[in-house]
């Protein structure tokens, strides 16, 4: 990857500059579908960019853990993929933690060969968990009463239904459980499952990078433009390709006149990164040439904002959740709001001086001293309200609360917060909630004990966000497919199957399998070449992701669909869910659906 020196550039003149671009492609786009606009023209060529910084074949938009997985990916396959982050540093924590299924498991090992070992060994594997469920009663049907019993939502129903070995101990309706017979309480100490924190899979995907100097931090991806191949597109730009000593050469860029996929062949995509200035008010405008742009950036995509334009979908629910270090190892706890890791050194991280007091609740301790790792789940349909505790090794702890209300008001979503605890009044949201659900059942004391003793620089609270996948593509035919999307950008998704981050390692898979077949063949130049290796890629994915957002979405309610799940008996909806596992855990067999599947087919 070749450098030169970035151009500082005001932000007025960056808004201006960026406007521009945009503008300027939605008409490109528009100039190349002429059954939506047929009298579409592009807009005024933008203002002039700073020549390119870097030259690599392909630029990552997020260095999340689709991102750095696809980047492990191929640069082991020889692709010089590089990946620009818009944070200072990797992230350090966001106070998860996760289980990688089976077809995330095969995914990594996709990718690299032992990676998914090289992840379990940071987890904590989990024998003893508990299950507390009640269920929202559907409406009773014509002549009859509800059926009794209830069904599990989202992840921990997951975990408890896979491999318990009959070691579970059930109670619901008519049994001798104190909570009442509105609750289900499952019970298991068998089939361990391996929770890994977040932070230390980002760690593991960072020390597994062939080429870690790759990672840029401190780079935000803003937008992107399509660069045409030499003398095509009636009144491009010209403009010299920078090298090493500045020689030029000639390009068109996609100015006005251009229409691409009338003739026009887009060779590369510059990639426009805002990177902090020294002073106040000051930043730097850097371009990316590539051969090939993923946008793997998040739910809050700034590549798909320009590829597509939507924005995110509020699903009704906010989480606060927290990820605990233990007194004895201090240095377990992450200091979110300065951390210092780097690509090259991911484990460098401080701690702030309040992250020893990480709460009281009591657990069991086993013969060496240590808590005996457990997890723990209540999850309310009937008061929208969820809380889960893990007990990890080292002493360390997560804890989460979860509230959905189908009714809360469509602004909350604009609501400015979001994050750990810079902001202002978490515990003050947090705590009147728990507070009020204390009658209904005694887990709800350890939520409040766990909340009333955490630091609120440490609670990370969130308004739950999701991006349905588009149906059709996830690439920008303006710029010859040479733009495309992965992991949350592409389909983020309701956390309760548990695979939002294990589908992101399945596009990380897929897409570097697709992509180093063209490097291998050393056609990133050939515009056909990049588009059929990323049509193949939607084809192995677009289908898959779609079936698995709308049972990400059916699980928690949410819309049309939602309620329609909701309605079914438990044994339709506990059908429903062993058939999606069994087909997810297939991975990469049964990519398209599963043909013994009833629903998933």
């Amino acid at each position: 990857m070749r450098r030169r020196d970035s151009i500082p550039t005001t932000s007025p003149n960056r808004r201006e500059l960026l406007g521009q671009i945009v503008a300027n492609q939605v008409a490109l786009r528009s100039s190349s579908n002429p059954e939506t606009a047929p009298n579409a023209a592009p807009s005024a060529s933008p203002s002039p960019l700073p020549p390119p910084t870097f030259h690599v074949d392909v630029t990552i938009a997020g260095g999340g853990l689709a991102g750095l997985a696809l980047a492990a990916g191929l640069q082991s396959r020889g692709v010089e993929a590089a990946v620009f982050e818009a944070a200072p540093a990797l992230r350090s924590n966001n106070s998860t933690v996760m289980v990688v299924w089976p077809n995330g498991a095969a995914a990594l090992d996709g990718i690299m060969p032992g990676l998914s070992g090289t992840v379990a060994e940071h987890g904590t594997l989990v024998n003893r968990r508990s299950l507390c469920n009640r269920r929202k009663p559907p409406p009773p049907p014509p002549g009859g009463g509800a059926e009794s019993g209830l069904a599990g939502s989202g992840g921990p129903t997951e975990s408890d239904t896979k491999g318990s070995g009959g070691g579970g101990a059930a109670s619901g309706a008519g049994s001798n459980t104190p909570l009442g017979p509105d609750w289900m309480v499952a019970e298991t100490e068998e089939a361990g499952l391996n929770m890994v924190p977040w932070r230390r899979i980002q760690e593991a995907l960072a020390s597994a990078l062939p080429r870690p100097e790759l990672v840029r931090c401190g780079h935000r991806v803003v937008g992107y433009r399509p660069v045409l191949k030499r003398g095509s597109g009636e009144g491009g730009r010209k403009e010299g390709r920078a090298g090493e000593a500045g020689e030029a050469g000639e390009e068109g860029e996609a100015g006005e006149g251009n229409e691409v996929g009338g003739g026009s062949e887009v060779e590369a995509v510059d990639v426009i990164c805002e990177v902090a200035g020294s002073n106040p008010g000051e930043n730097q405008l850097v371009v990316v040439r590539t051969k090939v742009l993923v946008g793997a950036d998040g739910v809050r995509s700034a590549v798909r904002d320009q590829m597509i334009g939507d924005s995110p979908r509020f699903l009704n629910q906010i989480a606060w959740n927290s990820f605990l270090s233990s007194p004895t190892n201090p240095s377990a706890g992450a200091n979110p709001s300065n951390p210092t890791a780097t690509a090259g050194n991911p484990a460098n991280v401080s701690s702030p001086a309040d992250a020893n007091s990480t709460g009281g609740s009591s657990t069991d301790v086993g013969a060496s001293g240590e808590a005996v790792p457990e997890l723990t789940a209540l999850i309310d349909e009937v008061t929208g309200c969820s809380a889960i505790f893990i007990v990890l090794k080292n002493g360390e702890r997560f804890w989460q609360v979860r509230y959905v209300d189908y009714e809360m008001d469509p602004t909350f979503q604009d609501t400015p917060f979001a994050g750990f605890g810079s902001k202002q009044g978490i515990k003050a949201r947090l705590l009147p909630l728990i507070c009020s659900n204390l009658p209904h059942h005694p887990v709800w004391k350890r939520a409040l004990q766990e909340a009333s003793s955490t630091p609120e620089s440490l609670i990370f609270e969130r308004r739950q966000l999701d991006r349905p996948p588009p149906t059709d593509s996830w690439s920008d035919p303006v710029c010859g497919n040479r733009v495309v999307l992965i992991g949350d950008a592409a389909h983020a998704m309701d956390p309760g199957p548990g695979q939002g981050a294990l589908t992101g390692f399945e596009d990380a898979h897929q897409l570097s399998l697709c992509l180093a077949d063209v490097g291998e063949r050393g056609s990133f130049a050939e515009p056909a070449a990049v588009a059929a290796a990323v049509r193949e890629f939607e084809a192995r994915r677009i289908g898959r992701c779609v079936k698995v957002h709308r049972h990400a979405t059916a699980l928690i309610g949410y819309g049309e669909e939602g309620r329609e799940f909701k309605s079914r008996s438990v044994t339709d909806q506990m059908k429903a869910t062993m058939e999606f596992m069994r087909w997810m855990y297939s991975y990469p067999d049964k990519i398209h659906g599963d043909p013994e599947s009833t629903l998933f087919q």
